[in-house]
């Protein structure tokens, strides 16, 4: 009877070291078809959202305003997105009946059930840290072109160049994307703030002209520009600069129903993934926000024709040294067209 013969330790070191080596191989492959899914997750989600915008518009005959006057018909605060809007067109018609109909629904940052609501639709899969926002969170953003001064409020002394701006401004139609549905921006995506210096989700807050300067030479039509901004972009997607982080729930994205650029918008000034700044200390200040995620490469946008597309962060964003316009071509490039809603430039991308 033959003896059956064992495993050497050599032998043995040589089928763990093959099945490491396997392991190696085959497990950057496991986690690519991981975030592949993820981001075909996230774009249907931002697929939805702009389906929803549609059917807003078929009954309301406009766009929903970035940021709302009051959460009508109850008197309340002017700091609530078009989130809440959107609510019913997204099955949360629960969650909308309670805007109309609680007056303790003041602010977006208050503790109550409607600001720390968790609406998963607004979560992109491939962002672990909207998981951590204490009011509710949200990755997707809402575009306010390329324009940067008082976006925060749709002021007429500011750019009104996306498809969203502030409550000072009309909220506008498919008539006003005279530049063609499909060539005009209306969503995109931001990962939330962290605190740190990287550079995705969080955002610069400088003094005024410190990282943002202006020009006040037109008495009616305040003009900034980027590239100070821009510049502060290091080595590992961090900052340069020092600067002064929000914290707890003051963070990019962590607030879903935050009116305030700072927490719900994304400008096409700067490339996806590139650098986010304000022009004062606090989270209330007009500025750029720029598009981010993990998606390696780029960002998922949402069109007007409720199409969405892929974005590279190397897109042609043109001259960030250049001021912001208030009419005509974008200064910015391919990336600045695509927020134009009436530039009337040439897009192809």
């Amino acid at each position: 009877m033959r003896k059956e013969r064992g495993f050497t330790l050599v032998e043995l070191l040589v089928v763990i070291a093959i099945i490491g080596i396997l392991i190696a191989l085959l497990l950057p492959a496991v986690q690519a078809a991981r975030e592949a899914a993820r981001r075909m997750s996230c774009s249907n989600k931002q697929k939805q959202i702009c389906l929803a915008m549609h059917n807003y518009h078929d009954v309301q005959g406009t766009f929903p305003q970035g940021r709302m006057a009051d959460l009508s018909p109850v008197e309340g605060s002017d700091n609530w997105n078009g989130f809440v809007s959107l609510l019913p067109f997204i099955e949360q018609s629960a969650l909308h009946d309670m805007s109309q109909t609680n007056d303790w629904c003041n602010n977006p940052w208050d503790n109550n059930d409607l600001s720390t609501a968790v609406i998963t639709d607004f979560h992109c899969p491939s962002d672990g840290g909207v998981k951590k926002a204490e009011r509710g969170g949200r990755n997707y953003m809402l575009c306010y072109g390329d324009s940067m001064h008082d976006n925060h409020t749709g002021h007429p002394n500011g750019g009104r160049r996306g498809l969203f701006m502030g409550n000072q401004a009309p909220p506008n139609s498919f008539a006003d994307m005279t530049d063609g549905t499909s060539n005009t921006l209306v969503l995109s995506e931001s990962v939330c703030g962290d605190g740190t210096r990287r550079v995705k989700g969080n955002v610069l807050r400088g003094g005024d002209n410190d990282i943002l300067p202006v020009d006040r030479s037109n008495n009616s039509f305040h003009r900034r520009r980027a590239n100070i901004c821009d510049a502060q972009v290091g080595p590992g997607g961090e900052y340069l600069t020092t600067w002064n982080p929000r914290s707890d729930n003051e963070y990019r994205g962590f607030r879903w129903g935050d009116a305030r650029p700072y927490f719900v918008a994304f400008t096409t000034v700067l490339p996806p993934n590139g650098a986010s700044c304000t022009y004062s200390g606090g989270d209330s200040s007009g500025g750029c926000f720029s598009a981010s995620s993990n998606h390696p490469g780029g960002v998922n946008a949402g069109l007007g024709d409720g199409s969405v597309r892929f974005v590279s962060e190397s897109i042609n964003y043109g001259f960030p040294d250049q001021l912001e316009v208030e009419g005509g071509d974008s200064p910015y490039g391919v990336w600045g067209a695509m927020g134009s809603i009436k530039g009337g430039e040439t897009v192809s991308f």
